[in-house]
């Protein structure tokens, strides 16, 4: 399933977003956003096993919902495996009720159209990212000069 997925990203890299949450440890999580048509979108949501249960996987899929909406995306879809329990509570936390298909379940969504507050959200999000990005870059630097 992998495989394919990296080939249809090869093969149409303009219709794949990938969002990276990140700290000075390295790599916490992964939304990848894959473009359906020119109002469907599909979210595929990773966070690595050491930084489950605080809170990435939550940011992170707002901060994806943020952005499809600000793009005029209309509907948000997500196949969640039956044995993923922790995605499946992630996405009835956030409305986003699943389907039940064969043990599985997908999500299927409408979302709002943009506004001045996702607007405002998406700002101050990379406002934040920006911050943080210099802290670490700080840190490392520091741990660098110092030990």
């Amino acid at each position: 399933m992998i495989e394919r997925l990296i080939d249809r990203i090869e093969v149409e890299p303009e219709q794949h977003e990938i969002l990276v949450a990140t700290n000075c440890d390295g790599w916490l999580g992964t939304v990848h956003i894959a473009k359906i048509n020119s109002t469907t979108v599909e979210f595929g949501i990773i966070v690595h096993k050491d930084y489950r249960g605080k809170g990435i996987g939550n940011t992170m899929l707002e901060e994806a919902i943020v952005w499809v909406r600000n793009r005029n995306y209309s509907e948000l879809f997500m196949h969640c495996l039956g044995r993923n329990k922790p995605i499946q509570h992630l996405c009835q936390k956030h409305g986003l009720l699943p389907r039940n298909i064969l043990g599985d379940s997908e999500v299927n969504i409408h979302l709002n159209p943009p506004s001045w507050a996702t607007v405002a959200s998406e700002v101050g999000i990379k406002q934040r990212n920006v911050y943080h990005a210099f802290l670490q870059k700080s840190q490392l630097l520091y741990q660098e000069i110092y030990g």
